[in-house]
């Protein structure tokens, strides 16, 4: 009981920081956070938005907040100014964790605050944790659990991800130079791959890599080993030599 009042709480003086008057979305920021608690993939969709405010605003501070799981692949973008990270179960972590979270956040005193989730319980804390560190503006998705807890929001559609995301950080301005994503390669993870060609005997090919994975807990997202099949047949077919 004593746990769900200091949630009720809790939540209560998020929806009262929320309700300060907060700058023009119009205002270039000065610092900026980009929250993706996600996994891997999700977050690679998420680059070309992080680019577009990067580009649209050259000038600002730009931290991303990811879970330790994910943060490799935003390690060394050239677009990412901090990587903040947290726990892979931060949404079930004890409200001494989360307060400790958005404490961290508040000391960094960021004026604007994207949400790129496409996981419903991630947004939604996403939301309440930026207006309890008190970003003073917040754009997302309006997913309704805590829409009032955003400056503005973005309907939900049936689309890629990455136009989504695109669309997101277009409420506040920024402009896309397309929907490449971003995923940067370390001289260290290039040496490695190098070395893994020479044992294999691959030193100036170009191999076709086939990565058969999937998520364990939806089976909407695999793939059967026919399809990966029938793909390697046809790529091996088209670069058949002459």
């Amino acid at each position: 009981m004593i746990g769900k009042a200091l949630q009720r709480a809790a939540l209560a003086l998020a929806y009262r920081l929320a309700a300060r008057p907060s700058k023009s979305l119009s205002e270039s920021p000065h610092r900026i956070l980009v929250v993706d608690l996600d996994n891997i993939g999700d977050l690679l969709l998420a680059t070309p938005a992080i680019r577009a405010l990067r580009r649209s605003f050259p000038d600002a501070t730009l931290d991303v907040l990811v879970t330790d799981y994910a943060a490799p692949v935003v390690a060394g973008n050239p677009h990412i100014d901090g990587v903040l990270t947290c726990g892979k179960r931060i949404v079930e972590a004890s409200l001494l964790e989360r307060a400790a979270l958005a404490w961290r956040i508040r000391c960094q005193r960021y004026d604007l605050g994207v949400i790129l989730e496409a996981h419903w319980g991630y947004a939604g804390f996403a939301e309440l944790l930026l207006a309890v560190a008190g970003v003073p503006r917040r754009v997302g998705r309006d997913l309704g659990k805590h829409r009032g807890l955003l400056t503005a929001a973005v309907a939900p559609r049936q689309q890629h991800w990455i136009d989504t995301y695109l669309e997101v950080v277009a409420l506040v301005g920024a402009k896309p130079d397309g929907d490449r994503m971003d995923f940067p390669i370390s001289p260290v993870d290039e040496g490695e791959m190098e070395a893994w060609c020479r044992e294999h005997s691959l030193v100036g090919a170009a191999p076709i890599v086939l990565f058969p994975g999937g998520t364990l807990h939806l089976i909407s997202r695999r793939w059967g080993v026919e399809g990966f099949a029938a793909v390697g047949d046809a790529l091996a077919r088209s670069w058949q030599t002459p």
